[in-house]
């Protein structure tokens, strides 16, 4: 195992940790029973006001976001390796609106924003969509095994 692959499994191993022992009961139990554990990012569609379409798909960009107890924390690396960002926070699920908190992350712009998203959970597959600092956000995810 190479230092990079060292890395971002221990930090992995880190926010999973994170996710699961913080203890909050904001997000209603059925939400918690569909959302709750790890998702691996398959694709995503980025849609700019100005209309620039920016699309990345997995191994291009690999992410993993850990849901648990109200709590979400993920990580994100380029195909290579190389850190992207990380962050997490609170997460609640009422009816088919997901949205994130983020009290901390590696992108300063990012701390203290919320997202919420239109979620579809269709048996291991996560869609989500919405529109965030007018841009449109379409990404699907895949139940971690």
């Amino acid at each position: 195992m190479n230092v990079q692959q060292s890395v971002l499994t221990t930090t992995l191993g880190l926010c999973f940790v994170l996710a699961v022992s913080c203890q909050t009961s904001s997000m209603p139990a059925r939400g918690a029973m569909q959302l709750d554990g790890g998702w691996e990012f398959v694709s995503g569609r980025y849609t700019a006001a100005d209309g620039k379409v920016s699309e990345f798909a997995a191994p291009q960009l690999r992410s993993v976001k850990t849901i648990g107890n109200s709590r979400f924390s993920f990580i994100t690396v380029r195909g290579d390796g190389s850190f992207v960002r990380a962050g997490g926070g609170h997460c609640t699920l009422n009816g088919n609106t997901y949205t994130e908190r983020l009290d901390y992350a590696s992108a300063e712009s990012m701390r203290g924003k919320t997202y919420s998203f239109e979620s579809r959970l269709d048996g291991d597959t996560w869609y989500h969509s919405g529109l965030n600092e007018g841009k449109r956000f379409e990404e699907v995810w895949r139940r971690a095994h």
